[in-house]
């Protein structure tokens, strides 16, 4: 027989079956006597228990099915982002230049045709623009090829330029060596909590402390706008926070947010080795 103390007052018992069984211990007093008395009574738990085992296995299987959507999602924007900027953008740049030729050629002396043609390179600026934006929300190149801190502090620096939103950043000096799928989860959480700052909280400073404590990584992001408040936090509008969290919890790490009337502090703790 095996059992399990699961509160001060119940015992899980395990007999030589493939059943389980709680037993709870209840004290009683005689009236008449004043004698105390000890009643146990066992309770058959064993579908409950199965039950708790196989939520725990599915959550579990659903996790790991979240991580690997998740990691192909990142490799497909990856992989569109740079096709977006050297294909899609190398050819507009080249459009750009023969326009630019074309409008100085001395045997144009249709000034109309002059005309549409600086109209034409001024279209195609646009595109080059929107082509470098929309490759960078899809993935920054920057993420890629300087790392984590310098994403963070590109980001930042959007957000501020955009949003008018003062950030004070303490960065680590040199960039923090992590693989693709940890790098990728700590930029999409910063990422998401600038968007809830920007969208939600009517801020004007924010500020982000990105360290490395042994063998755990601390990201803390607080700001002086509205404090987000419980019924954000939980919810039916909440998808976003709740991503947050899924993404931390999937890599063994833990996501906290708080929010009091003047401030809203997010805190990521995620394990790196």
């Amino acid at each position: 027989m095996k059992n399990d103390l699961t509160q001060s007052n119940e015992l899980l018992l395990q007999f030589n079956t493939a059943r389980l069984f709680l037993a709870e211990e209840e004290e009683e007093e005689e009236e008449e006597e004043e004698e105390a008395r000890i009643v146990v009574s066992l309770v058959d738990v064993t579908e409950r228990k199965l039950a708790e085992e196989e939520i725990n296995k599915s959550r579990e299987r659903l996790r790991t099915l979240s991580a690997h959507l998740e990691r192909i999602r990142e490799e497909e924007r990856a992989r569109i982002s740079k096709e977006i900027h050297d294909d899609l953008g190398h050819l507009l740049t080249v459009l750009k230049i023969d326009l630019h030729s074309l409008s100085k050629n001395k045997y144009i002396i249709d000034g109309n045709l002059e005309t549409d043609i600086n109209s034409m390179v001024e279209i195609t600026n646009q595109l080059i623009d929107s082509t470098r934006k929309l490759a960078s929300e899809l993935r920054p190149g920057v993420l890629d090829h300087l790392g984590l801190t310098a994403a963070i502090e590109w980001l930042s620096l959007q957000v501020q330029r955009r949003m008018n939103i003062n950030f004070k950043l303490n960065l680590p000096a040199e960039n923090i060596s992590l693989d693709f799928e940890k790098t990728t989860v700590v930029f999409r959480i910063y990422q998401e909590a600038l968007t809830n700052i920007a969208r939600h909280s009517g801020a004007s400073e924010a500020m982000v402390n990105l360290t490395v404590k042994e063998k755990y990584l601390l990201l803390e992001i607080a700001d002086n706008g509205k404090g987000i408040s419980e019924e954000e936090l939980t919810g039916h509008l909440s998808l976003g926070v709740l991503g947050m969290k899924e993404r931390a919890l999937i890599h063994g790490g833990e996501l906290t947010i708080v929010g009091n009337e003047n401030d809203t502090k997010v805190a990521l703790v995620l394990p790196i080795k």
